[in-house]
């Protein structure tokens, strides 16, 4: 997983523009490809991408007591009153960004879920730390979800995030977020494998934020769709893995929960080696 989202990094704003537009845009029938808990890496090798993965940085001014005055002398005024110390904050750029979970109220008509919550875990994009302590985690940040025939990338139908009525984002790591006006826009590129662009909205106008982010289906250790971030298991990450993260589903992720999707297919977890170089395709599991 960790070598497929570092090929995204380093993939340029044309490449990553190409196979997004270049993906199959979805029809209103065929359903939702991913479920429950999903991977995430945020891509893209320009000054927004690099950015937007940082791990953390210290917000401007915080640290430290404000500089001291020098003494008035007689007959100046009198000082003035003492300036309130500003505590410093550490935030982390991305805030620790996983991937999202969907949840499975799933839309009679287009086979969509019908929101989602994004997956914070702090260790996520430290490789040094096992499987479990980097994948766990919270969930914050709702969006609506559901399939739009025309997108603001090139007017052909895409899923979209809609995050018109979520809050802002207050993590632990004392970080602040405000997302309520972005929209996402996903396609669809290899089997579990999903590429989404980011729309900042103003009076109903779209204005791309040049961002891209990639979606995978995880698995748990038993093969089943995850319902909590922590229970994202396979495929496994790199780094320092526990002994049986190296075991694979037989036929992808099968799932004990009722998905209540009617006849719509489901996407299963494969792992796709070379994804700027694969054509776009879409496999029924």
């Amino acid at each position: 997983m960790d070598a497929i989202c570092t090929k995204l990094a380093n993939a340029t704003p044309k490449q990553l523009d190409a196979l997004f537009l270049g993906a199959a845009p979805p029809t209103p029938g065929e359903g939702f490809p991913l479920r429950g808990c999903s991977y995430g890496c945020l891509s893209g090798s320009n000054g927004v991408g690099a950015t937007a993965r940082l791990p953390q940085a210290r917000r401007a001014g915080g640290d430290g007591p404000p500089p001291r005055r020098p003494a008035a002398r007689p007959p100046s005024p009198p000082p003035p009153r003492p300036r309130r110390r500003r505590r410093a904050r550490r935030r982390q750029v991305n805030m620790g960004w996983s991937g999202k979970c969907f949840n499975f109220d799933i839309n009679a008509t287009t086979g969509t879920p019908t929101s989602l919550l994004n997956a914070f875990a702090p260790m996520y994009m430290y490789p040094c730390n096992t499987q479990a302590v980097r994948v766990n985690g919270s969930m914050t940040g709702f969006a609506d979800v559901y399939w739009d025939r025309t997108s603001h990338s090139d007017g052909r139908p895409v899923w979209t995030f809609n995050y018109a009525r979520a809050g802002p984002l207050q993590h632990p790591a004392d970080a602040y977020v405000e997302v309520k006006g972005i929209r996402d826009e996903v396609r669809l590129i290899a089997p579990g494998f999903m590429l989404g662009r980011m729309y900042v909205m103003k009076k109903g106008e779209g204005f791309y934020m040049p961002l891209y982010f990639a979606l995978f289906q995880a698995c748990t250790a038993s093969g089943q769709f995850p319902t909590k971030p922590q229970a994202r298991a396979l495929p496994p990450l790199a780094g320092v893995r526990p002994r049986d993260a190296s075991r694979r589903p037989a036929a992808g992720c099968v799932t004990n929960v009722d998905l209540r999707s009617g006849p719509f297919p489901v996407q299963h977890a494969v792992r796709p080696l070379d994804p700027l170089g694969t054509r776009s395709s879409r496999a029924n599991g």
